[in-house]
């Protein structure tokens, strides 16, 4: 319109912003000559001239116009080239690209390049069918968006069609779906995780398949998982790819993290999100060249990575990586991450936990069997002996000797009672203690004495050596006692003849650290770590006992206060050592 009707016929012209706020008066005025009446008119008429007036051409497109202004779904329109025509707000807000941007562009630019060409398919067969329209949800094959950004995302959409002057115009309508379909994948995707890790059967193995392969599936190309030992080497490694020839990149990726000392987990300790993997990126990770190799020859164009807490320590991690151009991670992927990672914890927490019973299981099936063992031979000792105390002419020396076999038996057996007693009430926290003051020269040279008639038998020396000035101690006299006969039977079985066993204290600090020392056959390394476990043996050293003297050692030195430790060398002997405060530390 380039002039304003005045009410005396004249027109008048206006500039443009003049003439906008004549527009505007007008329309003011012409609303409320049409919704005046409505105020006194109630009922159908009522109904009939809102109607009217909702009908009438100019208000009509101009209601229209408003509402699509304010829409927050995507409203745009494309000509029969599908060259965009319009663009609405809510098109903006969803693409990330402003209209004057878009306006005569290819309607491609809001389409993933593979999804491109059958696009165009679809919206020329749709042009050319008696078909008027599509609604939402009426399509089957999902539907995906191009951010200004290159990111996806999955939308609804509706279209319609025109015809102008003998060409055809699309009207389309698109809703971005991506928080509704992230909410219901998440939902079904934990539901699914759930759902392996309940039928993974305490299996390590199938219980990380069952965390990798849905994720893989649903939100990663390339996904690992890998369950480390406590000094993060690799224990279990699984890569699994969503796609088929993406397969031979994960199996040697898989390669490689096994044979690295430390595994995957060089380049990650907290829960990360990497937008992009560069050599150096990696490098100030820690990773190897063949790591480095391994992970880039992906092609990845991000990567989340969020360890996985088994045990409370990030034993375990897994990592998410996208190869695909407009799959990006960001905070919530992180925080569904996280949310699987805890599934995760939990499921390899119950397997551990499994593994844990099923080799206490065992362990007590062992242990019963060296009981019995262990019991049957004093007792057919004792069983023997009384047999031949029977006989009435028996040498009175003789007689002596028998019952000192007798004596020891029953020592031996009590001892070994003794001993699962002690693991009952250390395992129930009832370990008490009786303290009183003692003197480490007076109960190693007690000690001496108990042992030396055994120590003799087997041809060993046994010798006590303390210097001048070590402090008596505040300590539960059996119990240390009981330490030290521990020790000492133990020096005793792994020391061959001729040998000697030594007895020691010395100060150290606020603290007396006693030793005993032998000269055996000495400790392996990889033993060495394990002589204070329950029920523990070297394979590679003689079994006798069940293997708890070392263990209740070390519970009793803990209770006091102290530490325990071992030093050996194979072919060279062993020391044991424990210090005990000299004065009892203080009740928290």
């Amino acid at each position: 319109m380039d002039g304003l009707a005045l009410k005396h016929g004249e027109r008048q012209h206006l500039d443009p912003m003049a003439r906008h706020q004549s527009e505007t008066s007008r329309e003011s005025i012409a609303i409320r000559e049409r919704f005046a009446p409505f105020e006194m008119h109630d009922g159908d008429d009522l109904r009939e001239r809102e109607r009217e007036a909702m009908t009438s051409g100019d208000l009509s497109r101009r209601l229209v116009d408003s509402i699509v202004a304010i829409a927050a779904d995507a409203i745009l329109s494309v000509d029969h080239e599908q060259r965009i025509i319009f663009f609405n707000g809510g098109a903006e807000e969803i693409f990330g690209w402003k209209e004057a941007d878009v306006l005569g562009q290819s309607l491609d630019v809001l389409i993933p390049l593979r999804f491109r060409g059958a696009h165009r398919g679809h919206m020329a067969r749709f042009g050319a069918e008696p078909e008027k329209a599509r609604r939402m949800r009426e399509r089957t094959t999902p539907i995906f968006g191009l951010r200004k950004n290159g990111e996806e995302f999955p939308a609804e959409a509706s279209i319609a069609k025109v015809n102008v002057d003998g060409r055809t115009l699309f009207h389309l309508v698109l809703r971005d779906v991506t928080e509704r379909r992230r909410n219901e994948t998440e939902e079904r995707l934990l539901a699914e995780v759930g759902r392996a890790l309940l039928d993974a059967a305490m299996d390590v193995d199938a219980t990380l398949r069952a965390i990798a392969v849905p994720l893989a599936r649903e939100l990663a190309d390339v996904l690992v998982v890998e369950l480390s030992e406590g000094n993060g080497a690799p224990r279990r490694v699984l890569v699994v790819a969503s796609a088929k020839e993406d397969a031979p990149l994960a199996e040697r990726l898989r390669g490689t993290i096994e044979h690295e000392p430390r595994g995957a987990r060089t380049v990650v300790e907290t829960p990360t999100l990497v937008d992009t993997m560069t050599p150096a990126a990696l490098d100030r990770g820690g990773a190897s060249e063949a790591l480095q190799a391994a992970l880039l020859g992906l092609g990845p164009r991000a990567m989340l990575l969020v360890p996985i807490p088994v045990h409370g320590e990030h034993t375990a991690f897994m990592a998410w990586v996208s190869r695909r151009e407009g799959r990006t991670y960001g905070e919530r992927d992180l925080r569904l991450a996280g949310r699987v990672a805890h599934l995760a914890a939990l499921a390899l927490d119950n397997v551990g936990l499994h593994e844990t019973a099923q080799q206490a299981t065992a362990a007590r099936d062992e242990m019963l069997a060296i009981v019995a063992h262990d019991l049957r031979s004093p007792l057919n000792n004792i069983t023997m002996v009384q047999r031949l105390l029977r006989q009435r002419d028996l040498d009175p020396a003789r007689r002596d000797e028998l019952i000192d076999v007798i004596d020891r038996s029953a020592t031996r057996m009590n001892r070994l009672i003794g001993d699962m007693l002690d693991v009952v009430r250390i395992e129930a926290g009832k370990l008490s203690l009786e303290l009183q003051r003692v003197s480490p020269e007076a109960i190693l040279a007690e000690e001496r004495e108990a042992h030396r008639a055994a120590a003799a038998r087997a041809s060993l020396d046994i010798e006590v050596a303390v210097p001048e000035g070590v402090p008596a101690l505040m300590a539960d006299r059996d119990r240390l006692l009981q330490v030290l006969d521990n020790l000492i039977v133990n020096a005793m079985k792994f020391t061959p003849k001729g040998g000697r066993i030594t007895l020691g204290a010395r100060q150290e600090g606020e603290s007396v650290v006693f030793t005993v020392s032998d000269s055996g056959s000495g400790i392996p390394a990889e033993d060495a770590a394990h002589v204070f476990d329950r029920f523990w043996q070297s394979r590679a050293r003689d079994q006798r006992g069940i293997g708890l003297g070392l263990a209740i050692a070390k519970a009793i030195v803990d209770a006091h206060g102290g530490r325990i430790s071992v030093d050996s060398l194979l072919g060279r002997g062993t020391t044991f050592s424990f210090s005990l405060p000299v004065e009892p530390p203080s009740p928290p």
